[in-house]
């Protein structure tokens, strides 16, 4: 049997099983996954040092970078001699006034883990400082800016 005789019993064949052929349909947008999305920039620490990493970032999900921070650094990135002060614990969210930290914990932040939440959520659109709850009544705020010495 030849291809063209195939394929005119095949469409009498599916024809028969009650398909019936419909118009064009809207499915949205393209998939996520061929979707390039803007990258997030952390900071890590090498030599006691911010350095700036680039990690994939997803739209409209900006506490992932914060995810990424307290992970951690990478394998690549640990053999090229970066780590992280920022607790895995940590809790992060927004407020009105951008990021807020809640480190009201048992210990404070260290200066580096400041330095490297300020730099991350001052990389995101929108966001001007981080707000670190530590427990008294008028929480600071940091920018990037106050960690210029790390920089």
């Amino acid at each position: 049997m030849k291809a063209g005789a195939v394929l005119v019993v095949l469409v009498t064949v599916l024809s028969a099983c009650g398909i019936r052929p419909t118009g064009t349909i809207i499915a949205g947008g393209p998939p996520l996954a061929d979707r390039e999305h803007p990258p997030n920039t952390l900071y890590l620490v090498r030599d006691g040092r911010l350095v700036p990493v680039r990690r994939p970032g997803v739209e409209d999900d900006r506490l992932l970078a914060f995810h990424q921070l307290r992970s951690g650094p990478t394998e690549e990135e640990r053999n090229r001699g970066m780590t992280s002060a920022v607790p895995e614990d940590l809790k992060v969210g927004f407020a009105e006034t951008g990021v807020r930290v809640d480190a009201s914990g048992e210990r404070p932040l260290p200066r580096p883990a400041l330095a490297q939440l300020a730099c991350t959520a001052t990389a995101l659109p929108g966001v001007k400082a981080i707000e670190v709850a530590d427990g008294t009544p008028d929480p600071p705020t940091y920018t990037c800016a106050d960690f210029h010495d790390l920089r």
